[in-house]
């Protein structure tokens, strides 16, 4: 009943997440500059929305994938007529991670694609080389777009795989409610130092997926988990390994 109090919409003081200017965007910006990106656009409708905004950005053109995606990935594809490269995976149980060969190559053969899309980890748990990858995306000229939804942890220690703005991506979503304290479908967009993607068009992107009424619910979670993490999160991560 009482968390009912905090579920409100966009009132004086409270900021709006579609225009943020405020607390919102303080929030963002604290996160941001922690974890080293340009920029981070919080969204309440998930990594889904994120992969939809980030592949929106490249409509009608064609695009590298892994061959394990996620569902809104495909959903994506679909709806901006995006024109798709798998990369062929070595015959295993599971999908292997991508390695940097499979990535040149592709690029060697789709001299007109205009991006690379990974899954950082994949849904085993695995991860490929994805510094390796940005560099071998940046010097063809395009960039590095990554499903991060299971990486936001990543941020917070020594002890886990390198992050994403640390390895060159450009753009990655991060799902903080999979592996941050956090509710479900909290979410965040987050834009490289040296992106080749204009953040300014990341946060119209976000604007045509994600409902006009954002739970402020989920914002304090989010907010919170964050704070969380930059307070408690080496520590954490260093006891649950």
């Amino acid at each position: 009943g009482d968390m009912l109090r905090y579920d409100i919409t966009e009132l004086p003081g409270m900021d709006n997440l579609l225009c943020p200017e405020d607390v919102i965007a303080a929030s963002e910006a604290l996160h941001a500059a922690f974890v080293g990106a340009e920029a981070a656009f919080f969204t309440t409708s998930g990594s889904t929305a994120g992969k939809l905004a980030m592949l929106s950005l490249f409509l009608g053109k064609k695009v590298i994938f892994p061959r394990g995606v996620h569902v809104s990935v495909a959903n994506a594809i679909s709806m901006f007529s995006i024109t798709p490269v798998f990369m062929d995976a070595m015959p295993c149980d599971y999908p292997a991670v991508v390695s940097v060969e499979d990535v040149r190559t592709a690029l060697r053969v789709h001299r007109d694609a205009a991006a690379v899309f990974i899954a950082y980890p994949n849904y085993f748990g695995l991860c490929c080389d994805l510094a390796a990858i940005a560099a071998v995306a940046h010097r063809a000229g395009i960039a590095l777009v990554v499903d991060a939804a299971h990486a936001a942890h990543f941020a917070y220690s020594p002890l886990m795989p390198v992050y994403p703005a640390q390895a060159g991506a450009d753009i990655w979503v991060e799902s903080a409610h999979k592996t941050l304290p956090a509710m479900n479908q909290c979410a965040c967009v987050c834009v490289g130092r040296e992106s080749l993607v204009d953040k300014t068009l990341v946060r119209q992107a976000l604007a045509l997926v994600q409902t006009t009424s954002p739970s402020y619910i989920l914002l304090g979670s989010m907010d919170y988990a964050y704070a969380y993490m930059r307070d408690k999160g080496a520590e954490e991560l260093a006891r649950v390994a």
